[in-house]
C-alpha cells in the first residue's frame, strides 16, 4: 500500500523538479521516468495513490491529478528525450481528469502545439486502464493494459504508452507498442530515454482562447471553431447551442427571440429553436451538456440521440437517447415536453413554469433543471425560489452554476478512428459501428469479424438482412446496412484472413457496391483487385445474396443449403467466408463446407479468423 509519506515525497518531487526547470512558470511535474529502475506496470490501486522509487522516477497519482486539474483549467505539457539526444514536446491549452467514479478519464484535452506530434489525441475521452481494471475501448477479448504492458488512457489500444516499459530504444516487431512510446515521433517500435508530464494552471490567455463551433454553414451563422485540433487538421465539428459565462446576457425573453435566437457568438448566446430543429430534423446529433460550479469543478452530461420538433410541435423535445455522464441525468424528466416562454405556456403546470423559474426550457412541471433561468452567484436563498441555471442532479435546486455549454453534433458518416462509434449513413437508422486501424490504416468499418466460431452464421435471410452478432465479439454489420454504406459513396473492400498456423494474407478490391433488397443485395461491383490472398471473391461478383431459405444461386444446386453458409454465390463459390467454422484442415466430408478461399488454402481449410472491412474511396489518412 502507498504511504502518505511517500505521497508527501512525490509532491516534493514534483515541486522541486519543476522550480529547478521551469520555477517562474509554476510546472508540476506529475510523471517523470529517465533510467528504468522504477516498474510502471502496476495495479489500480498503485496508479490511483501514486508510486516512486524516492530518485528520479515516479507517478504522483492519478487521484491527485484529478484533485489538481479539477480545482481549475490545467494544462498539461509533455517532454520526451530518445537515445540520439533528441527532444520533442507535445502541449495541451487544456486538460482535464475525472474523478475515479468515472475511471479518471481523460475528460478535456485541446489545442495541441509542439513538435512532438499529437500521439495523445486518440486517447481522449478514455478512462484510464490497468491489468486488473479494464476500461479501455478495444473489444472483450483482451486488456491492452496487458498487450501494451503498462497503465494508460488505452483506446484500442494505444498511440502513446508513456507508462509501458522501459526498453532501451529500437524494438523487436514482437515488442512493437509494449515500449515507452510516442508514435508520432519515433514510432511504436521506439522505447524512449526519458520523458516528463507537467501540468500547470492554464494561463488566462488560454482559458480565454477556447471557441466553439457557434453554428453550421447552413444555418447561416458564422462558425467559431478552434477546440479539438489534433495537430494534423483533424478538428471536432461540436456546434454551440448554448453558452453562459458571466451572467451579461437577458435569458428571460419571448417566444420569438428564443426561436430565432440571441447574443454573441464570441460570448453569451444562444443558437435558436429553428436552428436546433434544422440540425437535428434529419441527422440523427448527440448532445453535450458542459456544466461548472463556482468552485471550478466540471461535470457533464451526454445523450446520443438529440432531436427536436419544429414550431407546430412548439418545438417538442422528442429524442434524448442515452445519458453517459457525471453530472446525473436532469433533462430526460422533460423528455417528450414543449418549449415554454413566459409569453406561450406549455408545461403541464397549472403556472406558467417560465415565470415561476424565470427562464425559459422545456418543462414538464417546473423541476430538474432550467439552464436558460436566471443568472446568480453559487448557492442562493431559497426565498427567491428555483430560478437559477439548475441542474438538479449535481448541486440541487438552490444552486446557480457558473458557467454552462450545451453542444451538439452529427454522428460520422465513416470511422475516425479506432474503436466502437455511432455512424450514420442516409436510408438507415444511426447504428454502432466497430472501426479498425490495426490491419490496413485507419478509417475501415468491420462489416464481419470471425476469430472463434461462437457465433452461428448458418442463418436465415431475415437475419442476414438486419444483422447479428455483437460488436465486441464475432458478428455480420447487416445486409441493408451494407448497401446503404456502399450507395451512400464509392467504397473499398478489405478482407483479412489468417490461418491456424499463424499466417495472414489479404485481398483488397478498390470498387465495393452492394445493391438494395429489390436487387436482392447483389454485389454488382468489386473493382480492381490487390493482394496476397488470391482473387476469390471475382467469382461471386454480380451475384444475388443466397441463404438456406432464399436460394439465389445460378445453377439447379440450392448452394446455401449444400455449402452451410450464405454467399453471394454463384454456381456455387470459390469463397465461402460466412460458412461452418471447423478449425483448420477439414475432412472430404465437409469439403467446400468450411469458412474458405479457395486460392489461399484451399476448399479443404477453414480459417481461424476473417475480418472484412469498407471504407470510402475518398478517405483522408490520419496516419
Amino acid at each position: 500500500m502507498f504511504k502518505p509519506c511517500i505521497l508527501f515525497a512525490i509532491v516534493l518531487l514534483a515541486s522541486a523538479t519543476s522550480a529547478q526547470q521551469k520555477d517562474a512558470d509554476g510546472w508540476t511535474v506529475v510523471a517523470q521516468r529517465s533510467t528504468g529502475n522504477l516498474n510502471f506496470y502496476r495495479n489500480w490501486a498503485d496508479y490511483k495513490a501514486g508510486f516512486s522509487d524516492q530518485a528520479e522516477e515516479f507517478f504522483i497519482g492519478l487521484e491527485n491529478l484529478h484533485q489538481m486539474t479539477s480545482s481549475e483549467p490545467h494544462e498539461l505539457s509533455i517532454v520526451l528525450e530518445d537515445f540520439d539526444g533528441q527532444t520533442r514536446t507535445a502541449n495541451y491549452a487544456e486538460f482535464l481528469i475525472n474523478g475515479e467514479d468515472d475511471g479518471y478519464r481523460l475528460a478535456v484535452l485541446t489545442n495541441y502545439t509542439g513538435d512532438a506530434g499529437n500521439s495523445l489525441y486518440w486517447h481522449r475521452r478514455m478512462r484510464f486502464t490497468t491489468y486488473d481494471r479494464k476500461n479501455d475501448g478495444s473489444m472483450a477479448m483482451y486488456n491492452c493494459a496487458d498487450i501494451a504492458m503498462g497503465g494508460w488512457w488505452y483506446d484500442n489500444c494505444s498511440y502513446s504508452n508513456l507508462f509501458g516499459l522501459y526498453m532501451n530504444g529500437e524494438l523487436e516487431t514482437r515488442n512493437a507498442r509494449k515500449g515507452m512510446y510516442w508514435e508520432m515521433f519515433r514510432g511504436i517500435q521506439y522505447s524512449l530515454k526519458s520523458m516528463k508530464m507537467m501540468v500547470r494552471p492554464a494561463a488566462a490567455n488560454a482559458k480565454a482562447s477556447k471557441t466553439i463551433c457557434a453554428a453550421a454553414d447552413r444555418l447561416r451563422l458564422p462558425i467559431a471553431c478552434g477546440n479539438g485540433t489534433d495537430g494534423n487538421s483533424t478538428t471536432e465539428r461540436w456546434i454551440g447551442v448554448l453558452n453562459r459565462t458571466d451572467g451579461n446576457l437577458n435569458f428571460y425573453r419571448d417566444w420569438q427571440e428564443y426561436k430565432l435566437g440571441f447574443g454573441d457568438l464570441s460570448n453569451e448566446f444562444f443558437i435558436g429553436l429553428e436552428s436546433l430543429h434544422n440540425m437535428t430534423a434529419n441527422q440523427t446529433h448527440e448532445l453535450l451538456i458542459n456544466l461548472q460550479d463556482f468552485n471550478g469543478s466540471s461535470r457533464y452530461a451526454h445523450y446520443d440521440n438529440f432531436k427536436v420538433g419544429n414550431e407546430n410541435s412548439s418545438y417538442t423535445l422528442e429524442s434524448l437517447g442515452n445519458y453517459t455522464g457525471n453530472a446525473g441525468d436532469s433533462l430526460v424528466y422533460h423528455l417528450g415536453m414543449k418549449f415554454t416562454t413566459y409569453d406561450r405556456d406549455n408545461d403541464r403546470s397549472e403556472h406558467n413554469c417560465a415565470v415561476e423559474r424565470m427562464g425559459a426550457w422545456w418543462y414538464n412541471w417546473c423541476n430538474n433543471s432550467n439552464l436558460f433561468g436566471m443568472y446568480l452567484k453559487s448557492d442562493y436563498n431559497a426565498t427567491i425560489g428555483v430560478r437559477g441555471i439548475t441542474w438538479w442532479d449535481w448541486r440541487g435546486p438552490y444552486y446557480s452554476y457558473k458557467k454552462v455549454q450545451i453542444l451538439s453534433q452529427p454522428y460520422p458518416s465513416s470511422c475516425p478512428w479506432a474503436g466502437i462509434y455511432t455512424l450514420q449513413v442516409p436510408g438507415v437508422s444511426a447504428f454502432p459501428a466497430l472501426c479498425d486501424v490495426s490491419l490496413a490504416g485507419d478509417g475501415w468499418l468491420v462489416i464481419a469479424r470471425r476469430f472463434d466460431g461462437h457465433e452461428n452464421f448458418y442463418r436465415n435471410w431475415t437475419q442476414y438482412e438486419a444483422g447479428f452478432g455483437e460488436l465486441t465479439g464475432e458478428f455480420f454489420i447487416g445486409l441493408d446496412r451494407l448497401h446503404a454504406i456502399t450507395a451512400s459513396q464509392p467504397h473499398e473492400l478489405y478482407v483479412y484472413l489468417e490461418d491456424f498456423e499463424g499466417g495472414s494474407r489479404y485481398a483488397h478490391y478498390d470498387d465495393f457496391l452492394i445493391g438494395n433488397a429489390t436487387e436482392l443485395y447483389n454485389m454488382q461491383a468489386l473493382g480492381a483487385y490487390s493482394g496476397d490472398a488470391g482473387d476469390s471473391l471475382r467469382y461471386q461478383e454480380h451475384m444475388n445474396f443466397t441463404t438456406y431459405d432464399k436460394d439465389h444461386s445460378t445453377g439447379k444446386r440450392k448452394c446455401g443449403i449444400l455449402r452451410l453458409g450464405a454467399w453471394w454465390y454463384n454456381d456455387c463459390a470459390h469463397s465461402n467466408l460466412f460458412g461452418l467454422y471447423l478449425g483448420g484442415d477439414y475432412a472430404m466430408d465437409f469439403d467446400y463446407k468450411g469458412m474458405f478461399w479457395i486460392d489461399w488454402r484451399g476448399t479443404e481449410y477453414s480459417y481461424k479468423s476473417i475480418q472484412m472491412m469498407v471504407r470510402p474511396k475518398r478517405h483522408c489518412s490520419k496516419l
